[in-house]
């Protein structure tokens, strides 16, 4: 496990398109586990360059942050015991 919480990505600091094992690693490192097999289910915005297809990411980023944001919280642990 990773010792310290990594923020979310500035696109700035990404490149404008992707692969989608690049948008996978990117998403893990920054919001949830993932793999590039799932991404072909997202509905993503690419180019196909050179028969390999590169995603915005911007789009990549903006799916990531909207599934983590409408994912709902639940409570972890046991319940507490009531007095009696």
């Amino acid at each position: 496990m990773q010792s310290e919480l990594k923020a979310h990505p500035s696109l700035d600091q990404l490149p404008e398109y992707m692969t989608r094992e690049q948008a996978a690693r990117v998403i893990t490192e920054h919001f949830f586990p993932i793999s590039d097999r799932t991404l072909e289910k997202w509905p993503l915005r690419g180019r196909r360059v050179s028969g390999k297809l590169m995603l915005l990411t911007a789009d990549v980023i903006a799916e990531a942050r909207r599934r983590m944001e409408e994912a709902p919280l639940v409570q972890t642990g046991k319940p507490a015991k009531r007095a009696a």
